[in-house]
């Protein structure tokens, strides 16, 4: 077993804990590296009871715990927790306090005002069950008889109709000074820290040996032994059937762009009203490890953030906004690596991709144009022009990022040459019976590669029950259908993707339902109700099973299995 008493560990300079002043070793007394840091072997130990609390291993964090005697003894904050506990907000105070090591006396206090008031309030089958059935007043009850025996007499006396305030709070007490007090008891046990540290220091010292040449880039590293993994243990893909996480913007505000960080750690949002804020997947706040996030300092557009896309080393975030500038971000410290201040006019900026080097950028927009940025240059370097109107989607494909394809409002697919601008095919998928009724084409909302070799493309249309697979030249390889709506019923997609794997289809519906396809049977697998009416997109998780759905309702969801 692992106790605090095991002195400390050494952070060495490549990131890996080593005990500390080991006799003999090169890092001992007159030899000691500059770089080295001691570490307590304690906050390792919380750093683990952190990851345990995130992740709802509430036995696993129990034991170790208690086998440490290592409490956490984190809030969110400590101010709110504190005004908690002063506002008698006990249906938030005591599940946090129930992951603490607390002092047995400020303990008993504590629990014993919840009984006060539990009783004052007349709840007396709570209070009956607080007294007789939670272990600090069991423990009590046999160390300290006469305070636990007054407590029954009280609760006797409120059952009985005969409480009197000098009852519950004699020698002119009060129910605001015993308050005051708990809280006072308190506020030296607790403290508050970032949210999922162990995961933010494992990555720092990734990124840290990746820069030095330790860690090729786009090698699958076994973080454990501490080399290239050879073989990735593979995970069933399922679809989400459950609400896991909800993250909610305000009442006058909603999210219009959300995407994943390939390295799966966070989720970007970008809001109607200009911002953009980092998540983290699991826990569904806000990245509090980014320093201008903790202090309230965000990224940001003048107007509508309309799309989003991270660098494939996660380590950058471009966004395009409504009014027609795009912008490049270092996701760790918020700077502004480059603004194009006129990439598309004053057009907005429908859809932005990195190239797989991460040194071009592809845009789309309003303006019925596709163009290509260099990130070193910070100018336009291609042009590419041949949709009537409004295009929504624009991404690279293919081995070294040289073609793009692109679907517009005015119903067609284009593939285009990513070098010279050339259009090399132009085709529509089959349209839905709205489009067949009226002879316009029905819009394209999304387009994605769902396969690299031979290239297949999922295609998206608004105003339809179907999403298609089709070939680069605009072959009909697969369709999947929702039949059961009704005649004369559409599901009316907004929005589809892929699995990361490709073992699932999700296709989003306008009325907030989800539909899960199997991708090589085509069979409809599950149907999920995200949102109400209102729905805008979905993406999906770079590794784990978790979807997020967003709406104009203002909440962003995660769904999971």
């Amino acid at each position: 077993a692992l106790h605090t008493r095991c002195s400390s560990f050494r952070i060495g300079s490549l990131g890996c804990f080593r005990p500390a002043s080991v006799r003999g070793s090169p890092t001992g007394p007159g030899t000691r590296n500059a770089m080295a840091l001691d570490v307590e072997a304690s906050d390792v130990i919380r750093l683990v009871l952190q990851f345990c609390k995130e992740n709802g291993l509430t036995n696993s964090f129990a034991a170790l715990s208690s086998e440490t005697q290592v409490s956490l003894n984190t809030v969110d904050s400590v101010d709110l927790f504190l005004r908690d506990v002063q506002d008698g907000r006990w249906d938030l105070v005591l599940p946090q306090v129930t992951h603490m090591r607390l002092p047995k006396r400020k303990l008993e206090d504590l629990y014993e005002q919840v009984a006060v008031e539990t009783i004052e309030s007349a709840e007396f089958d709570a209070a009956k069950s607080l007294l007789r059935e939670s272990f600090v007043m069991t423990e009590m009850r046999v160390a300290q008889p006469e305070r636990h025996n007054a407590l029954e007499r009280l609760l006797e006396r409120a059952v009985a109709g005969k409480l009197e305030l000098h009852n519950a709070y004699p020698n002119g007490s009060s129910r605001e000074k015993r308050r005051n007090a708990v809280a006072k008891a308190l506020q030296g046990e607790v403290t508050t820290a970032p949210p999922s540290r162990l995961l933010a220091l494992l990555g720092q010292a990734l990124k840290w040996q990746k820069q030095n040449g330790t860690i090729k880039p786009g090698d699958a590293l076994d973080v454990f032994r501490g080399e290239q993994r050879l073989t990735v243990v593979s995970t069933e893909e399922t679809f989400p059937t459950e609400l896991h996480r909800t993250i909610k913007l305000g009442k006058k505000n909603h999210a219009e762009s959300v995407v994943c960080s390939p390295d799966g750690q966070t989720l970007a949002v970008g809001s109607a009203d200009g911002f953009i804020e980092l998540y983290d997947w699991n826990t569904g706040k806000l990245r509090l490890d980014l320093s201008y996030q903790r202090e309230e300092l965000f990224l940001m557009h003048d107007q509508t953030v309309l799309c989003l896309d991270f660098s494939p080393d996660s380590d950058m975030l471009v966004s395009g906004c409504q009014d027609g500038k795009i912008k490049v971000w270092r996701v760790d410290s918020g700077k502004c690596l480059r603004k194009y201040d006129r990439a598309h006019g004053d057009a907005g900026v429908t859809s932005v991709q990195f190239s797989t080097c991460g040194g071009k950028i592809v845009s789309a927009s309003f303006d019925g144009t596709v163009k290509i940025h260099g990130l070193k240059s910070g100018k336009t370097l291609v042009e590419l022009r041949g949709h009537g109107t409004f295009v929504n989607c624009a991404s690279y494909f293919g081995v070294g990022d040289k073609q793009v394809v692109s679907g517009s409002s005015d119903g067609f697919v284009k593939i285009w040459d990513a070098g010279t601008g050339e259009e090399k095919q132009s085709w529509t998928p089959p349209q839905p019976l709205s489009a067949k009724k009226t002879g316009a084409k029905a819009p394209i909302a999304s387009v994605s590669v769902l396969q690299t070799e031979p290239v297949t493309l999922l295609v998206c249309p608004r105003n339809s029950s179907s999403v298609h697979v089709m070939s680069l030249s605009g072959d009909l390889v697969r369709s999947y259908t929702v039949q059961d709506i009704g005649a004369d019923s559409v599901a009316n997609f907004v929005h589809a993707c892929v699995s990361p794997k490709g073992d699932f289809v999700y296709a989003l519906g306008g009325d907030g339902a989800l539909h899960c396809f199997s991708q090589t049977s085509g069979v409809r697998e599950h149907v999920l109700q995200t949102h109400d009416p209102g729905a805008l997109g979905v993406t999906h998780h770079a590794r784990q099973n978790i979807l997020a759905t967003f709406a104009k309702g203002g909440a962003v969801s995660l769904w999971k299995p």
